[in-house]
């Protein structure tokens, strides 16, 4: 059976490496070995003590059938979404995703998961069958060279790993899950306050110019804000790309506030929700069900101004615990795709032509004048990328689905826009477009989907604020979404609660660090200090620098050539995410 795990575990490494485009050399081969040789020497200990207590001859088969079990399911998981699977990740697969996750019921994840599980079921008989009976030896003497062969790869793979960027795949998939499990951050250095979105870089943070946004100059104006689902940036015409899925909001954008570097601080929806409503970090490694206290948001704020606030999602709020940030917010309203009726209806939710229709007709039964807020969360972009028709674009499977669905929210925008206009109701309100975050189609090696890495492409989001008062602007500062609810405030001449961690926007005295982190499967956090980003690997102590001035699509790591920056940034940012969660568990 030893034989045959190590076998499982070579392939299944190999293959998701292979698979997700990871940099392997003869050389830094064993860095992506070193935890599967030490649990193949764990194991081949066992088997061992077992052979030769016939009665615990159990012990070893269980684990053996385990492991190889467990291979096969975090081998296809590894292949779909490009990272290990963790307990988070687990935690997510829930009903809501369903047709996601069926989606990967391919030939390209189902075939090596086959290979592994008949490897496993197998291979032991056929070592056995090959093995002459005089060269078996219950007392294991026949393991000395293979034990001193993993040990040596084990060891060599550990000293290498420090040198290279294996984005994750050196660990062994039990190992990665039992990780994901402990606590990866410590406790904060000092207790002295500190203020975390100031410039780190010394004599380069001169004041910025200030916005064209002007305080209160919404004063008395509804609000409507788009919180669309799995778009980035890069993928749209106004931030300068070749095609335009979107062209309402290319449209709209030459007539608003558009901030070209807007980052999420988390990039998964639910999470990510709590910066934007309520301008508070999130913290490392907790559950949506942690953040049910009391806090001051976007809505409640607004209520408590005399605003009708309500929030229409084209999905479901059981999903990934989002009742717990939703609910008990200071939305009058909460309407989801089970109170739509819709056409579509799929394991996300319904298509957004029905969330529309129930939003306007909800707002023609308004009795009063009250301001109102409506949020809009659509669902048209998140994968699998299905939309009610097909789209002007094809070709690039995926990809292509992706750019239609897009495509599909810019109608269901513009029909949102459009009543709102023919209701004599767009000149008297503030329209805000905003990403929860971006969307990755392997411009890195492993990365698809938006939760696992920390690239332009996973948080950089479009953002746009449009209305009476504000004046077209391309504003170059980085910003992030953690302000947005203090400078929708400040647009409309309400003051922002003074526990927000964010700050508006609008006249802004110094460049700031804008801050984010991910935990699904890595452990990452960074920081863009004005054109430098850094990301730390948290278990690996790698860093990557980059500067995007010169490298919008981060392709060469500078932390080499400027160590004390990243040492600056990372020892910063680590300091930023262990006094959040601290923070957060002490509540």
């Amino acid at each position: 059976m030893t034989i045959t795990l190590l076998v499982v575990l070579v392939f299944a490494k190999v293959w998701g490496a292979v698979a997700n485009g990871a940099s392997v050399s003869p050389l830094n081969a064993w860095a992506y070995l070193w935890q599967d040789a030490l649990i193949v020497l764990a194991f081949a200990g066992l088997n061992a003590a077992t052979r030769a207590r016939g009665r615990w001859r159990w012990c070893a088969v269980t684990v053996f059938i385990a492991v190889v079990a467990y291979t096969a399911v975090y081998l296809g998981v590894l292949i779909a979404s490009g990272a290990m699977l963790s307990v988070t990740m687990l935690r997510a697969a829930g009903g809501a995703l369903t047709d996601s996750v069926t989606h990967y019921f391919a030939p390209r994840v189902l075939v090596p998961v086959a290979i592994v599980t008949t490897i496993g079921a197998f291979g032991p008989w056929l070592v056995g069958r090959r093995t002459p009976r005089h060269e078996r030896d219950p007392r294991g003497r026949s393991l000395v060279w293979p034990v001193a062969t993993l040990l040596a790869i084990a060891i060599a793979g550990y000293v290498l790993l420090p040198t290279v960027n294996t984005r994750g795949l050196h660990r062994s998939g039990p190992v990665a899950l039992l990780m994901s499990v402990r606590p990866r951050l410590g406790g904060p250095s000092t207790d002295e306050p500190r203020e975390w979105t100031a410039s780190v870089l010394d004599g380069s943070a001169p004041a910025t110019e200030p916005s064209a946004l002007t305080a209160g100059s919404a004063r008395g104006l509804n609000l409507v804000l788009v919180v669309l689902e799995s778009v980035g940036a890069q993928y749209l015409a106004p931030y300068e790309a070749t095609r335009d899925p979107m062209p309402f909001l290319t449209e709209l954008a030459g007539r608003s506030f558009q901030a070209e570097y807007a980052y999420a601080v988390y990039p998964e929806s639910i999470k990510g929700f709590v910066p934007l409503i309520a301008s508070r970090y999130p913290a490392f490694e907790t559950t949506p069900e942690s953040y049910e206290f009391p806090m001051a948001t976007l809505a409640s704020v607004l209520k408590a101004n005399g605003y009708q606030t309500a929030l229409y999602h084209s999905g479901r709020f059981d999903y990934l615990g989002m009742r717990s940030v939703i609910e008990g917010r200071g939305f009058d309203t909460l309407v989801d795709a089970g109170q739509i009726s819709g056409v579509l209806d799929s394991s996300f939710g319904v298509e957004e032509s029905s969330t529309i229709e129930r939003l306007l007709a909800d707002l023609d039964r308004r009795t009063d004048d009250a301001p109102f807020f409506y949020a809009y969360l659509p669902i048209a972009g998140h994968h699998p990328y299905d939309s009610p028709e097909r789209g002007p674009f094809d070709g690039e499977g995926e990809f292509s689905d992706y750019l239609n669905a897009i495509h599909y929210a810019d109608r269901s925008i513009r029909t949102l826009y459009d009543g709102l206009h023919d209701r004599g109701l767009s000149e008297r309100t503030l329209f805000v477009v905003v990403g929860d975050h971006g969307q990755a189609f392997a411009q890195h090696p492993g990365n698809y989907g938006h939760v696992f890495y920390l690239y332009e492409e996973n948080i950089r989001i479009p953002l746009w604020i449009h209305g009476p008062g504000v004046k077209a602007e391309r504003w170059r500062q980085p910003v992030s979404v953690i302000d947005l609810s203090p400078t929708i405030t400040d647009l409309l001449g309400i003051e922002a609660p003074t526990e927000w961690q964010g700050r508006s926007w609008i006249d802004p005295p110094t460049q700031r660090v804008v801050l984010f982190f991910t935990d699904y499967s890595l452990g990452l956090v960074g920081a863009r200090d004005q054109r430098w980003k850094l990301i730390h690997e948290i278990d690996s102590g790698r860093d990557e620098l980059f500067d995007l001035s010169v490298d919008p699509r981060e392709r060469v790591d500078r932390s080499a050539d400027h160590p004390e920056l990243t040492r600056k940034l990372r020892e910063h940012t680590l300091e930023w995410a262990r006094t959040r969660r601290a923070e957060h568990l002490d509540r």
